[in-house]
């Protein structure tokens, strides 16, 4: 028995015919309905593009089609003339309706939006534009105080500044004198060192790179201070001494020095400023205690002195 299976969109019979073709019927089969295979989807429907602030928002209908499969996905594609589209879609989303696309600068965008299924890409929908304005300006930033709030006329003064809007690149001015290594933590926190400048209280102003300050009037005060000496110590031998010492800014150093509190004797000035100060004294008595105090200088001329120290040679 030969049969023919007839091709019509639903089927639920087909011919037999015995092999010597002399008979032929009808035979009843269960319901069956050929089916294309799915395609990609038709094109969506654009139907707004909205422009805002530094953004455009755009809105769509889905295809009439989806091509038998269902949509998983649009691709939005973006110009800046008609018909400049360009043809790597400027962002893909998922089975969605609308799409807000930012950080636009100002100026006119030409749209068009496809839908995606497992098949593939449809056609693209009809174009529209839409205008986006400038952004709003970032708000200016505010300095608010500053630690420590006073420091040496020299420079060379760690300081935080605390503030808000701070932004990367930020700089600082103390009065006109810029802060060096100015390092903008976060948004609230500025680090760096004090240069040198006159004493008095002076304004303290942050600017971000898109050119607007915040100012802190009088919000630190460059003070005359002496030198701080601390550490001093000494290393004696038969007839020598070796007297060291450190300063919170860079100094010069001598030392005054004999066997009694009115010492009498002075090294030699050393005028390079430093912060870790050495002098060598020679010349001395074996066995003999001596009185010692040290003196630092700093760049302003401001002399500090230490309290009186003793040490005995060998």
């Amino acid at each position: 028995m030969q049969a023919a299976l007839q091709t019509a969109g639903t089927l639920d019979w087909f011919t037999a015919t015995d092999p010597d073709a002399t008979h032929e019927r009808l035979l009843n089969v269960s319901s069956f309905r050929a089916t294309a295979p799915p395609t990609v989807p038709g094109a969506p429907t654009l139907n707004s593009a909205t422009g805002g602030a530094g953004s455009i928002s755009l809105a769509w209908s889905t295809p009439s089609s989806n091509g038998g499969a269902s949509i998983t996905n649009y691709k939005i594609y973006r110009g800046t003339a008609a018909g400049g589209e360009a043809e790597t879609a400027v962002a893909t989303v998922g089975n969605v309706t609308s799409y807000n696309d930012s950080g636009l600068a100002a100026g006119t965008f030409f749209y068009q939006v496809s839908a995606v299924n497992s098949v593939g890409e449809g056609a693209k929908s009809n174009e529209l534009s839409g205008t986006a304005t400038a952004p709003p300006p970032a708000p200016a930033p505010t300095v608010t105080s500053v630690s420590p709030a006073s420091g040496s006329t020299l420079g060379g003064t760690a300081v935080t500044i605390s503030g808000s809007g701070f932004v990367s690149g930020a700089s600082a001015t103390f009065r006109g004198a810029a802060l060096a290594a100015a390092t903008v933590v976060n948004a609230t926190t500025i680090t760096g060192t004090t240069g040198a400048h006159a004493a008095g209280a002076v304004d303290v102003v942050v600017t971000n790179p898109d050119a607007q300050t915040g100012t802190c009037a009088g919000c630190f005060t460059y003070a005359d201070t002496a030198p701080v000496i601390s550490g001093v110590s000494a290393t004696s031998n038969k007839t020598s001494a070796k007297i060291t010492w450190t300063t919170n800014v860079p100094a010069d150093s001598q030392v005054e020095y004999g066997r009694t509190i009115d010492y009498g004797s002075n090294s030699l000035l050393d005028t390079t400023l430093v912060t870790r100060h050495s002098v060598n004294l020679t010349g001395l008595n074996r066995g003999t205690t001596y009185h010692y105090r040290v003196y630092s200088r700093n760049g302003a001329g401001i002399r500090a002195v230490s309290a009186d120290f003793i040490f005995k040679t060998r």
